[in-house]
């Protein structure tokens, strides 16, 4: 969702945030080129400032020889949902050392990181039963248990760097963010009864903890923008439960997309649906802590140059 090239990119890549900030370009090549290469000459994204593509793309991302340690490979999340920890794991790992070739150079991805393509709500602790209370702990045969147990048994040397889960990144869906902030308790699955009416994420979050990078997608892909609660609650909601389970604070990132209108709700002073949710990810504390270690982007649309000029604004 890379730091430098050459020697140094082993080192970076397991855990980006310890050296500068990392970013992924999850995005169709029009918006990618305006990141990278800015029309107006202002300082565009890459190597140096820590930028991933995200394959598969038509045309990557710079074009030269630094290219392919630049592009990052991508696993189907709902596929991982049905196999076993051991499948898990070993599909991981050969995606980690495969290098994403389809065939010829050109396609290859020599960064050895792989994302997972999503943690959706099939990772969560199953369905609320709002009549019970306590709610019964996670599942170790769930989709997320398993997928714990895959990172164990990834947490392992690579040659390419670090740990095996080092080199392994998610993308969070929506979903665990807006409910961890409508949500009370602990673990943020109670409602204003004291009993479960939101899902839980108990036996996915020591996964989530041992992976190379976590990337909260900040937005409703249906109904627009995070709302402002959401942005206030979410991020701080989550690092408490991620925390818990051994997780790192540098690990984690936030996905910015196009916003068709500004974010719902008590806004800090902003002026444009894009400049809103950056203000928004800079609020003081546990926002500001995850926006420090590297933004990613998705589907920017024309709204690419906003978002290149608030990354200019607040990281190096």
């Amino acid at each position: 969702m890379g730091i430098a090239v050459g020697a140094a990119l082993a080192l970076l890549a397991p855990a980006a945030a310890e050296a500068g900030p990392m970013s992924v370009l999850y995005d169709l090549d029009s918006a990618v080129h305006q990141l990278v290469r800015p029309a107006d000459g202002s300082r565009g994204l890459g190597p140096s400032r820590g930028t991933y593509r995200q394959e598969p793309s038509s045309n990557h991302l710079f074009q030269g020889p630094s290219d392919a340690q630049h592009r990052v490979h991508k696993l189907d999340g709902r596929a991982l949902t049905g196999m076993s920890s051991q499948r898990m794991a070993a599909t991981l790992r050969r995606a980690v050392g495969s290098g994403c070739f389809r065939g010829g150079a050109d396609f290859g991805c020599r960064s050895h990181i792989v994302f997972v393509d999503e943690i959706t709500r099939h990772y969560n602790d199953g369905l609320p039963n709002s009549v019970a209370r306590p709610r019964p702990g996670p599942r170790p045969g769930s989709p997320g248990g398993r997928l714990s147990r895959a990172m164990r048994i990834l947490d392992v040397p690579s040659p390419f760097g670090g740990t095996y889960a080092s080199r392994v990144h998610f993308y969070v869906s929506p979903n665990m963010l807006a409910t961890m902030a409508a949500g009370r308790g602990p673990n943020y699955d109670l409602g204003r009864d004291g009993r479960p009416h939101f899902p839980a994420w108990r036996a996915v979050m020591p996964a989530l903890a041992r992976a190379g990078g976590v990337w909260l997608e900040m937005y409703h892909q249906a109904s627009g923008p995070f709302t402002a609660r959401e942005w206030r609650f979410g991020p701080r909601r989550f690092l408490s439960v991620f925390r818990r389970s051994g997780g790192r604070a540098d690990r984690v990132h936030f996905m910015l997309s196009r916003a068709p209108w500004r974010p719902p709700g008590r806004l800090p002073a902003c002026n444009s649906p894009m400049s809103c949710q950056w203000e928004l990810a800079d609020l003081p504390g546990a926002n500001r802590t995850i926006l420090r270690n590297g933004v990613g982007a998705y589907r920017l649309g024309e709204q690419a140059p906003g978002w290149l000029r608030q990354y200019n604004r607040r990281l190096p």
